[in-house]
């Protein structure tokens, strides 16, 4: 293969040199710039066959920079790299017929996949039209003569393969015999052990129904950061599907193989009453789910301290609830340093807590915010908790609704993709940026910046699209 002409635009040495290496490896010849004008300079000068250019150049030289040698000569390739995500870089430079991009770091697997999706853009769409063959002259057949031995034979082979198919298909009904015996075991095996199964989770279930039809511990387990208890929070949407799916296959299961398991087993299997049993559970948990989704019956509050881990945590939590549907009304931020307290061994904390309330304010937009001090004994009895409510609400009434509304939601697009949707009112589309990382979304919006933690079933998903229409942000996530 030829060596080609590379021109690698990077704003950085490191991701220039790792290029420049791979490339060198392959028998290419590499040329470096570091600014757009350099690489015009060079572009006139060497003719370039391949371009990697940074998706991060400021301003907009590096849109012109590609227009130009679009003009210029068409047939020349580009990748362009980044560091990190830019929608809005990425959609502008699709919007002009760049589509292949590579990511830092720069490993020599992605390079070469990279360089394998540009071949791909130019593969023609259309197959070859090969030239239709000439028609064969028309001839009469050649008369055919069967030798006189395979007119002996030809009745004996054709007996013994009618033999052979005859002994196939009585081996494959007895083979077929055995196989449904087999499985009808293995059936009626597999629906005692689901009948089982649904009984110990009943009971188990009917014990959480009480928790939750009271709620109790619902706090407690959203201030701890209780996974299982957060869990069961989601349980009416989750096992919406195993009733959907798995019981009712099993329900019909049970209709085929009711005769026979008195034989089989020694105990009957469910009946229709026992599936009425397990609806009524379920419509229960229906219940229970439009108490604890009705903000005018209920509400969350989260409990958090000033430190970036249990932020972290607490920001997950908030997602889940807004996903699942439920309303979070305040954020109470504990055991706060009082500007009482001016020992210089403290110092250090309070600027800690102080820089922590200011990612809160951030993280949790526009959800009150109540700040608990940190007091001298533990707060145990009625005196105590009534000196600790007065510090938290002050004059207002804790036991009505703080806020109503969602800071953000995520909806599901009906494929494969989710919508985060982020209510914004009277922000200037202009003055807006998104950057996103693995886990986490940075809005920022003039000199302010909010970060929402995303559930894990948009890690990989990646954004294809962005609007702000009608004062709300609308991300759409999807397989890329």
């Amino acid at each position: 293969m030829p060596a080609k002409r590379v021109l690698i635009i990077q704003q950085q040495a490191q991701p220039a040199q790792a290029l420049t290496r791979h490339f060198r490896s392959r028998g290419d010849q590499v040329w470096e710039a570091w600014e757009i004008g350099q690489a015009e300079a060079l572009f006139k000068q060497i003719r370039p066959h391949l371009i990697l250019l940074d998706l991060h150049f400021p301003g907009e030289d590096w849109l012109e920079f590609l227009r130009h040698i679009q003009t210029a000569d068409p047939k020349v390739k580009v990748i362009l790299t980044n560091q990190y995500p830019d929608v809005q870089r990425e959609m502008l430079a699709k919007s002009n017929g760049f589509h292949v991009f590579l990511r830092q770091p720069f490993q020599a697997r992605w390079i070469e996949q990279a360089l394998r999706r540009l071949e791909a853009v130019d593969v023609p769409t259309q197959p070859r039209q090969q030239p239709s063959p000439a028609p064969l002259p028309v001839s009469q057949p050649p008369a055919v003569k069967v030798p006189v031995r395979l007119k002996i034979t030809l009745p004996y082979l054709i007996l013994a393969l009618l033999f052979a198919l005859a002994s196939a298909y009585i081996v494959t009904q007895v083979v077929i015999e055995s196989v449904q015996d087999r499985f009808f075991n293995q059936l009626v095996a597999a629906g005692r052990q689901t009948t089982d199964w649904m009984v110990r989770e009943e009971d188990r279930l009917l014990a959480t129904l009480r928790l939750i039809a009271n709620t109790q511990g619902i706090a407690e387990a959203v201030q701890a950061g209780d996974s299982e208890q957060l869990r069961l929070l989601s349980l009416p949407d989750v096992s919406r599907w195993w009733f959907e799916k798995i019981l009712n296959l099993a329900r019909g299961a049970g209709l085929l193989l009711r005769p026979l398991g008195k034989l089989a087993l020694g105990a009957d299997l469910p009946d229709n009453d026992a599936w009425g049993q397990v609806n009524n559970l379920f419509k229960t948990l229906d219940k229970v789910r439009s108490i604890l989704a009705d903000p005018d019956m209920s509400s969350l509050r989260l409990v958090i301290n000033a430190e970036k881990m249990v932020i972290k945590e607490t920001q997950r939590t908030y997602t889940y609830l807004s996903l699942y549907g439920y309303p979070t009304d305040a954020v109470i931020c504990n055991r706060i340093i009082p500007d009482s307290v001016t020992d210089p061994y403290f110092a250090a904390w309070k600027d800690s807590q102080a820089q922590n309330l200011k990612l809160i304010t951030e993280a949790f937009g526009e959800l009150p915010l109540f700040k608990a001090p940190l007091f001298q004994h533990e707060m145990g009895g009625f005196d105590a908790l009534r000196t600790l409510a007065d510090a938290l609400y002050g004059d207002s009434n804790p036991a009505q609704l703080l806020f109503r509304g969602q800071t953000h939601n995520i909806a599901s697009d009906g494929q494969n993709g989710y919508y985060l949707r982020v209510p914004l009112p009277f922000a200037d589309k202009t003055d807006m940026d998104v950057f996103r990382s693995t886990d986490e979304l940075t809005l920022r919006v003039g000199p302010y910046r909010r970060n929402i933690v995303l559930p894990y079933a948009l890690h990989h998903l990646e954004i294809v699209d962005a609007k702000f229409d009608e004062s709300t942000l609308s991300i759409h996530f999807a397989a890329a």
